[in-house]
């Protein structure tokens, strides 16, 4: 389990684990558990500019980054209320938000299958074939 997101449970917990009735409306604690998820997003897909690769590439690499999070952010929310809804009236915020971030790991999963392009293709298995390209840290899981 990666640091930020042992954050986001440690927080979550604070917040309340007794969720309110689901009303089709956001909570404040839907609010902010939305915000921890969205902050657990953010340190998947950050990338230091002092990472030894090529600028160009750590440029695409920070559009595509910032492209999904644009993506995705909305998507927090609404993700949430389904999961309370899925879970029932009594579900806590906490399993709401464990539901959904382990949607979000399926969902950059599944965007690994898409191929983007034959260039992005080829820029995956040159970066594949390089030493220790497995031994990466968990903070940047995306890429």
């Amino acid at each position: 389990m990666s640091r930020a997101f042992i954050a986001v449970l440690l927080t979550l917990s604070m917040i309340g684990a007794v969720a309110a009735p689901v009303n089709g409306s956001a909570t404040a604690d839907e609010d902010a558990a939305a915000a921890l998820l969205l902050s657990y997003l953010q340190s998947v897909f950050e990338l230091p500019d002092e990472l030894s690769v090529d600028s160009s590439l750590l440029s695409a690499a920070k559009t595509v980054a910032k492209d999904h999070l644009q993506r995705m952010k909305p998507m927090l929310k609404t993700w949430l209320r389904e999961e309370r809804n899925l879970l029932g009236p009594s579900v806590s915020i906490m399993d709401a938000s464990y539901n959904v971030r382990n949607r979000i790991i399926n969902e950059l999963a599944l965007g690994r299958f898409e191929s983007v392009s034959a260039s992005h293709d080829q820029a995956w298995l040159i970066a594949m074939q390089q030493p220790a390209s497995c031994q990466g840290t968990a903070k940047y899981s995306y890429f």
